[in-house]
């Protein structure tokens, strides 16, 4: 419910310790783009446990940053 932050499922997994390999957390750096422009900075994060995103207020420090990332959108035919 809130506007910038987005749950992706993914189509190949990314396994990294003990987190979620299909499904990150991704968030417009800067709040006035949009995930629609090329080369967007985003905090790409990872997700702990799937009932963590069944929780109304989610605590960032719960999640785990993977450090620098920029969005690229796809042109669907």
């Amino acid at each position: 419910g809130n506007p910038n932050w987005y749950v992706v499922q993914l189509n190949q997994p990314i396994h990294y310790n003990h987190f979620q390999p299909n499904l990150v957390v991704i968030k417009n750096k800067d709040p006035k783009q949009t995930l629609k422009e090329d080369k967007l900075p985003i905090y790409f994060m990872f997700v702990p446990d799937i009932s963590l995103l069944d929780q109304p207020d989610i605590n960032i420090g719960e999640l785990r940053y993977a450090g620098p990332a920029f969005s690229r959108p796809l042109n669907h035919s």
